[in-house]
């Protein structure tokens, strides 16, 4: 186990964010004592790349991202590998495990990609989530007329992010032979790796958030959930949106 750190890390997201949330998880599996700076789109573009600069060029500075004393982590893997420096030594990463942890991030990864461009196509259409985006700071009255502000960043986050509203059934048919391949995988367990809790796990569950929020996230916001919900998906893989339940209610106190 390692010694922990004289001074607590910072760690930049989006609540809402998945990979944000994959990050999260991990320093608190590990229970990594650690700040958390909530980033707001557009308003904190500039300290972002700022920490991010090291970054190759070409690659958009985005959350999460860590800081602590040996610099800056913003990979959530990276930061999940780091959790486990930092904190109680969890266990995420078994000996033996490599492959098929690369195969399950690279294809929880893509998934969440597929994920968001339909989320972001979703939210340029909805002007309900786009004012259920806005800071809690926003007055109630303010809101709507806000909206426009609203408008805005979701437009920002289709130009950052490259978000194709051609591709729509190209996405919706990604995420459906990801959720497959994970209930074929699952139907020898609930674990990817072992008999245990993994970050394999963690990627996948996280990257079934992003087709069906958890009951705890958008609690208060019916539209913005509606643009994260893939009720085809849902319907078709019950087991799988079932799964992600038992495993955040087993590792994540959610």
């Amino acid at each position: 186990m390692a010694k922990a750190s004289t001074k607590r890390p910072t760690l930049w997201g989006l609540h809402y964010s998945p990979w944000t949330e994959k990050a999260r998880w991990a320093l608190d599996v590990n229970e990594v004592d650690y700040r958390y700076r909530e980033h707001l789109p557009m308003i904190g573009e500039l300290p972002l790349r700022w920490h991010t600069r090291s970054r190759d060029k070409g690659v958009p500075a985005s959350v999460p991202l860590l800081l602590d004393e040996a610099g800056s982590h913003g990979d959530s893997e990276q930061i999940a590998r780091r959790a486990e420096l930092l904190g109680k030594g969890f266990g995420l990463f078994p000996e033996g495990g490599d492959a098929t942890l690369a195969e399950w991030t690279e294809r929880a990864q893509a998934a969440l990609e597929h994920a968001r461009a339909l989320v972001i196509h979703a939210t340029t259409q909805s002007d309900l989530a786009q004012i259920e985006s806005l800071p809690p700071a926003v007055p109630s009255l303010m809101r709507r007329s806000m909206r426009g502000v609203a408008r805005r960043g979701a437009r920002f986050l289709a130009r950052k992010y490259g978000a194709d509203p051609s591709a729509l059934d190209e996405h919706e048919r990604a995420l459906q032979e990801f959720c497959s391949a994970l209930a074929k995988a699952l139907a020898r367990g609930d674990h990817l790796i072992e008999d245990r809790l993994s970050y394999a796990d963690m990627v996948c569950a996280v990257a079934v958030n992003a087709m069906n929020p958890p009951a705890h996230l958008f609690r208060h916001k019916p539209a913005t959930r509606g643009v994260w919900t893939r009720e085809a998906i849902v319907e078709a893989h019950p087991e799988v949106f079932a799964w992600r339940d038992r495993l955040y209610a087993r590792h994540r106190g959610l």
